[in-house]
């Protein structure tokens, strides 16, 4: 399914989850705003390169696909324009950094 444009209804689901799909769009909080539409709870998702240690903003192609490396600040300052009842990030060490942030609809 397009991202952009869901084939499910508002709130449809508790809980959804993207993996390995924001870092590879030119303006993720686009694809993060439908994710959020289609959940009535909760929303996880990945970011791999950057949100982390090396927090940089970047884009690099990679093996055929397009990565974006996201500044930390400008990730979490989008986020809380959602307006969450809460927010949980968590590291993990992997061969490339990948951070996982919960999202809780207010």
């Amino acid at each position: 399914a397009d991202i952009y444009s869901l084939p499910f209804g508002d709130n449809s689901f508790d809980f959804v989850y993207c993996k390995d799909v924001l870092n590879h769009l030119e303006h993720w909080e686009n694809g993060f705003s439908e994710l959020r539409r289609v959940s009535s709870r909760y929303v996880l998702v990945n970011f791999f390169y950057g949100l982390g240690t090396s927090t940089v903003k970047k884009k690099e192609v990679y093996d055929g696909h397009i990565n974006h490396y996201y500044d930390w600040n400008e990730v979490m300052t989008k986020l809380s324009a959602f307006q969450p009842l809460a927010i949980v990030v968590y590291p993990r060490s992997c061969e490339f950094e990948e951070t996982m942030i919960l999202f809780q609809k207010g």
